[in-house]
């Protein structure tokens, strides 16, 4: 996809306060760090971003992505990335995402989005996801820590990284 440059994942936290995150992008002397809101979605070359606050998922932040990607998919989205900081499914050292997250992933997931990205684990896994939508987990950072393996386990890896996605005309 091209016109995509950089965009963080959306809130962890920093201290106690999630919003310091949003607040360093007005003031950041680069465009390196970009963190617009607790949540919000994007468009680049028909594929729709959707940034999600999984530190804090609620009903009002639901609605809003699930109107979002409905008017996306009207207007011609060809495909949906969905990242947030935490996983659904993952074997890794935090494990299963808890019944909160989960409910509210697997409402706004299942059906709706191609690839759901996460971190929170300080490894790399894919997985075939809770209702199909496949999960990319990408730790990229801090103490490396052992993964295991399960039903949904496509692979899985002991290492920090990135996840790098081509979008193109032969499809995602």
């Amino acid at each position: 996809v091209t016109g995509v440059q950089t965009c963080a994942l959306p809130i962890y936290d920093h201290y106690g306060n999630p919003d310091a995150e949003i607040a360093y992008t007005a003031r950041s002397p680069s465009r390196a760090w970009v963190l617009p809101a607790r949540y919000y979605s994007f468009r680049a070359s028909g594929v729709r971003f959707l940034a999600l606050d999984t530190s804090m998922p609620d009903e009002v932040q639901l609605q809003w992505a699930i109107r979002t990607l409905d008017e996306g998919r009207k207007s011609g989205d060809r495909f949906v990335v969905a990242y947030g900081h935490h996983p659904r499914v993952s074997y890794g050292w935090h494990g299963m995402a808890d019944r909160d997250t989960a409910t509210f992933l697997d409402r706004l997931l299942c059906g709706r989005v191609d690839v759901y990205i996460a971190g929170h684990e300080h490894d790399l896994q894919v997985l075939a996801g809770a209702c199909g939508v496949p999960q990319v987990i990408t730790g990229a950072a801090a103490q490396l820590r052992d993964t295991g393996r399960g039903p949904l386990t496509r692979f899985a890896s002991s290492e920090l990284g990135f996840v790098w996605v081509r979008i193109d005309d032969r499809g995602l």
